[in-house]
């Protein structure tokens, strides 16, 4: 794909761990031509319910902390007892 010199604003160059990144940003025109269908819905979110539109249909907050709550419990006792410095890495004392 090829643009013309006055459409490329800015040019960087990114250095990643796979590789070197070249990226250009350009001035582009785009026209979207939608037709009004009449079915316009509003959206609010909340902390009850993940949203409610305004056609009185609710969907429930997904709960993944309270889900995972059990399991997170359970980990947490397995590793409370155990020791945080292991004798293997204890170096003996030198007189």
């Amino acid at each position: 794909m090829s643009f013309p010199l006055e459409q490329i604003k800015q040019v960087r160059l990114r250095s990643q761990a796979d590789g070197y990144y070249l990226q250009f940003w350009i001035s582009a025109e785009s026209q979207i031509e939608a037709q009004p269908t009449g079915k316009t819905i509003a959206l609010d979110g909340g902390l009850k319910n993940f949203y409610t539109d305004s056609n009185s249909y609710s969907q429930p907050n997904p709960k993944f902390y309270r889900a995972s709550e059990k399991r997170l419990k359970l980990k947490q006792r397995r590793i409370s007892p155990k020791k945080k410095v292991l004798p293997s890495r204890q170096k003996p004392l030198i007189d």
